[in-house]
């Protein structure tokens, strides 16, 4: 890769460029090293991120009178390991290797002790967070949000984040007030609409769930998960029809998804339309074969059906996987309600 490509660059090292005879350096250094990070990875490309935040400018500080002065040096080779840092773990968070983006993203915070508005550590507090979400360490990601928060407080994605977090620890309340603030931030991030949307539908505020769903889709009508989430918000209600036609406009969107082929499995397996439950979640199984919520939901079918023989292999392979302590314990309460031991 060649200086001629920057625009091909990360946002971040777009930035570099401002930085005069500093930056042409820098942005040397990092073609070279993005060249190298490629090729350790197996020829994998570095995708920055959907949300990736701006870094603010790197200003030139000092007058190049003053480069050759220890403490400069000394500053400048803190702030390229920094980014050195932060460039490796941005690319093993791009290959979902959290464990390894964790540890670089860390690496790179112990090179940079006070805050530095250039380098915006708030941007790596917030992917560090985004890789414990991951991990589902829900508490280290919440206290690197806040830190992310305290340096930046108008960082709506940190928000968001945390709004994630805290849904995911059925805290719907905090989640609800953190996407509030996410959307008077950026009052057109479907995301935000999304996320909020799914807590209200936790919280069973169903009607405020599918207002929010229908902003989403407002913002960016192709979102599959925002009518995917709708579906749910109006099969909960009981609405089976608008809910399978969310659902199939979910499948029509993101066709290689196991996920929306398994939200319409059981649409129609409610509706008591059992064949076209198990032909769905055929195919969520055919695209992920590990989809343990398929498995349930063709289990509940093929039982509906009376097949009790197909229903106990379904829940048992949700028992094999077990990656998911609650649906796990409904697949045992089904087997012994099958008299499966």
């Amino acid at each position: 890769m060649s200086n001629q490509n920057n625009n091909n660059l990360p946002g971040f090292l777009q930035r570099l460029k401002g930085w005069s005879e500093i930056g042409t350096a820098a942005i040397g250094f990092f073609v070279a090293l993005i060249g190298f990070i490629k090729l350790a990875l197996g020829d994998e490309v570095l995708r920055p991120p959907k949300y990736l935040p701006k870094i603010g400018q790197l200003e030139q500080t000092a007058a190049v009178s003053e480069l050759n002065s220890f403490k400069l040096q000394t500053s400048l080779s803190h702030e390229m390991v920094y980014l050195s840092f932060f460039t490796v773990g941005l690319t093993r968070y791009t290959a979902s290797d959290w464990d390894k983006a964790i540890t670089n993203f860390s690496d790179a915070l112990i090179q940079v002790k006070d805050p530095i508005k250039a380098l915006d550590q708030s941007i790596v507090y917030f992917y560090r967070g985004n890789a414990y979400s991951e991990k589902k360490d829900y508490d280290r990601a919440i206290a690197d949000y806040n830190q992310a928060l305290k340096l930046d407080p108008n960082y709506a994605k940190a928000y968001i984040g945390r709004g994630n977090a805290y849904g995911n620890k059925k805290d719907y309340d905090r989640a609800i007030a953190d996407f509030n603030q996410a959307l008077k931030l950026d009052p057109n991030d479907a995301y935000a609409y999304n996320n909020r949307g799914n807590a209200y539908s936790y919280k069973k505020d169903y009607d405020r769930a599918i207002a929010d769903f229908n902003q989403a889709m407002k913002l960016d009508p192709n979102d599959a998960y925002a009518y995917n989430n709708r579906g749910y918000a109006y099969l909960y209600k009981s609405d089976y029809d608008r809910a399978i036609a969310d659902f199939n406009k979910a499948v029509q969107l993101n066709p290689n998804n196991a996920n929306v082929y398994d939200s319409r499995c059981e649409g129609y397996r409610t509706k008591g339309d059992n064949d076209n439950a198990i032909a769905d979640c055929n195919q969520a199984l055919k695209l992920d074969p590990n989809k343990a919520n398929a498995y349930y939901n063709r289990g509940l079918a093929y039982k509906n059906k009376g097949r009790k023989d197909k229903a106990q292999e379904d829940f048992k392979k949700v028992l094999e996987l077990n990656d998911n302590v609650e649906l796990s314990q409904k697949a045992s309460q089904q087997l012994q309600e099958l008299g499966t031991r």
